[in-house]
Formats: structure tokens, sequence, C-alpha cells
């Protein structure tokens, strides 16, 4: 089968919506596991039970997916009883998956203060999964990521995201493996039009595409807006 950007989208096309369908399963089995118990009113504290379910359901998406780094459940501070309990994380380490410390003090410089980033904030004002990025995760894992986040309501409120952490490296890697044999210039670029992964020194990553150059536009037909396909004749 010859390979064609066209071939090239549907492969990350089902790829995003795999992740998507896994981080759908974490929001299910939250919201069955707290609902009943907490409704619309405040979330937690958590017993040793909801931290193990907590954690499995993080293990699970790492384990399914392979360029993910991190993975599990941030909750909107207003819904959640314990401040240190808001966001259940978990992310691969050297010994195996490990929990990762954030910090919860908002004096501190290393607060993380994600209310405002757009992993969070789209899917809580918009109610609706989003892709950000490439970023440097500065506050967070301090490296090159990509997040994938969807919003979790219990009790019919809005109550956090599921989200995860993709490895920028390793996204790459795959995106060259797939493009490989593809008889034209292509790259993905993010929804801002911005260069993601290219296999050609025609497109520049961090930059938008030069509109003199003779291209053509594939949009990822995923459950959610990620990425598009650009390819231009060599």
């Amino acid at each position: 089968m010859t390979n064609t950007p066209e071939t090239l989208a549907a492969e990350f096309t089902a790829r995003f919506d795999e992740l998507i369908a896994s981080l759908r399963v974490i929001g299910v089995n939250y919201v069955a596991l707290l609902e009943p118990r907490f409704g619309r009113h405040e979330i937690g504290p958590f017993d040793h039970g909801d931290l193990t379910r907590m954690r499995d359901l993080s293990y699970m998406v790492l384990d399914s997916h392979e360029i993910a780094n991190g993975a599990g459940v941030i909750f909107t501070p207003e819904r959640i009883a314990v401040k240190e309990e808001c966001i259940q994380w978990h992310v691969r380490g050297a010994n195996g998956y490990e929990p990762y410390g954030f910090v919860f003090n908002e004096n501190s410089p290393e607060y993380y203060d994600f209310l405002q980033l757009p992993w969070f904030s789209v899917p809580r004002d918009e109610g609706l999964p989003h892709l950000h990025g490439p970023y440097v995760d500065f506050l967070g894992v301090d490296e090159y990521t990509l997040t994938c986040s969807i919003p979790i309501e219990i009790g019919g409120r809005f109550a956090g995201v599921a989200a995860s952490d993709l490895n920028f490296a390793k996204f790459e890697q795959v995106f060259l493996e797939l493009a490989r044999g593809i008889d034209e210039h292509v790259a993905l670029v993010n929804l801002d039009g911005r260069i993601v992964c290219t296999t050609s020194s025609r497109f520049l990553p961090g930059e938008k595409v030069d509109k003199s150059i003779e291209h053509r536009v594939i949009d990822l037909e995923a459950s959610f807006p990620t990425l598009r396909v650009v390819a231009s004749p060599k």
C-alpha cells in the first residue's frame, strides 16, 4: 500500500481517538466511583480504595499508549475537599509508574497554577476535549509536551479533567516513522497553524506554514479537533 499524506492523517486520527477513548474510560469510572457519595457537592477526602482505583486508571492509560508520559485526573479546586488530593497523576519513572508530586503552596514559586492553562480551561469553559501544545511544561514535568484532556462532570457539575501528557520526542519519532515513504514534503500543524513535526526544511517547527509555498491541508477526522497534515510537492 502506498503511503500518502492521507494515510498519515488517518493513522494519527485513529491514535487520537484511541487516546480519547481511554480518557473517557477514566471519566466514566471516576463518575461511578465518586458521584454516588458526593453528588453535586464537595468531593473527598479519598480513602485508600479510591486512591488505588484512581492509580489503576492512570496505569491503564500508560499501559495502552506508549507515548503517554503521564495520565490521570486534575480536579477543579472549588470541588475538592483536600487540596493535596486535587491532582491524581502518575508518570513513567525510572522504576516503573509513580505518582508525580506537585506543589500546592500558593506562595511557592513552584506552585502549579493550572486553572488558566488551555488543557484545563478549554474543557472547563467549553465542555469539549482539547489538545494543547507542544509546549514546555515548566511547572509540571518540565519537558516538551502535548497534553490531551477531556472534561469530567460529577453530579452534573464540572469536576475536573481526565488528561494525558504525550512525550513529544516519542510523538515526533512516531510521526517520522509513519511518514516514511511519502513522496511529498509533509508536516503536522496544530490548530494555531504552527508546525509541530516535519520531514522537510521547507517547513520549520514552531513557524507557520509559508502561504507562498504550494501546499494542501488534510484535517485529522478525529472525534475532536487535534492537528492537521500539510503536504507540499517535492
